[in-house]
């Protein structure tokens, strides 16, 4: 089993690690915040949308655009 754990932590996770475009995450690639979040976590933001090329869902702003979005 620890094996299969090291495994899937070096490769089954990499999308999740590295190939992020934070310059890219519409509406982060224009929030201030940027340097100090790179656009929060990956993870959230593939559940919620689909893709980790995407903004995590509890951001302030985020939230705000997605309540307003459902009015």
């Amino acid at each position: 089993m620890r094996d299969g754990l090291r495994a899937i932590w070096r490769d089954g996770f990499r999308s999740f690690r590295g190939g992020r475009r934070c310059a890219e995450i519409r509406p982060c690639s224009t929030c201030p915040m940027i340097d100090l979040c790179n656009a929060g976590c990956p993870a959230r933001a593939f559940t919620a949308f689909g893709s980790v090329n995407s903004p995590d869902p509890y951001c302030p702003p985020i939230i705000k655009e997605l309540i307003n979005k459902s009015r």
